[in-house]
């Protein structure tokens, strides 16, 4: 009796708490590029893994990665294996055919029968970017409904696919992002001196993290700078064909099959 009573509190308990929360999901980057110029702009970035709890340390063996850019500025190129990679061997497959979007994805069981193990911060594959005639502004990335990650016996993980990302321009010494270096930014850099936090945020005009004399000398350098912004809402990327879609469905199909 005791037995069943205990039992029945834990259902209970569990019931009240709701499932339970994925401990394995993809992250996009926050990419910003300060500009003195309108000249193009090439970069990288990574999609890398979030791994907590009782999934680190788990067997992975394929993946599929889809995410898109809201701005047809943006040119996303072919995904390409990153350092400190999940898999160290298998080609990264790519299947899409927008610029704006990319599906991609990788087997480590067909090249090299076995597996890797989850960790947390591994990177996934990294995606070389172009913006031909850079504006000041931000280009949101967000996560694409053909995401996948598989253990060693092809049975896929739980993600969490809420996380975001951007890729943000803005004008070196423009600490209020109004597009033009002037006195209004200086008060930012005074008003901020000897502050913290993340990189190129408020007057922080190097990107070390912190507000200093060498973000004065940022500002001074640029003063009387201009960039135009956009002028209207980033371009919404195109949707992937029929044909790049079931590219990406039909590889982890028949990846799943071989099991």
């Amino acid at each position: 009796m005791r037995s069943r009573m205990m039992l029945t509190a834990a259902i209970a308990a569990f019931t009240a708490a709701g499932p339970v929360a994925a401990e394995v999901g993809y992250v996009l980057p926050e990419v910003h590029i300060p500009i003195s110029n309108t000249d193009p702009i090439t970069g990288s970035f990574d999609v890398r893994l979030s791994v907590s709890g009782a999934e680190l340390g788990l067997p992975a063996s394929a993946f599929a990665v889809e995410f898109s850019v809201d701005s047809t500025d943006v040119t996303l190129l072919d995904a390409t294996g990153p350092a400190n990679a999940l898999f160290n061997d298998g080609a990264v497959l790519n299947f899409s055919d927008s610029d704006q979007k990319i599906q991609t994805a990788q087997d480590l069981y067909s090249s090299n029968p076995g597996s890797a193990p989850l960790a947390n911060e591994k990177g996934l594959v990294t995606v070389p970017f172009s913006i031909a005639a850079p504006s000041v502004g931000e280009y949101s990335l967000s996560f694409g409904g053909l995401n996948e990650l598989a253990d060693d016996l092809g049975s896929a993980y739980t993600l969490d696919l809420s996380d975001t990302g951007s890729i943000s321009v803005f004008l070196s010494g423009d600490f209020n992002r109004d597009g033009s270096v002037d006195a209004a930014d200086y008060t930012v850099w005074r008003d901020n001196l000897g502050g913290s936090g993340a990189a190129y945020a408020g007057a922080d005009g190097d990107g070390d993290g912190s507000v200093d004399s060498d973000d004065y000398l940022v500002w001074r350098d640029q003063y009387g700078a201009s960039v135009a912004a956009p002028g209207g809402v980033a371009n919404a990327a195109p949707e992937a064909t029929a044909f790049c879609l079931a590219g990406l469905a039909g590889w982890w199909g028949a990846f799943r099959r071989r099991r």
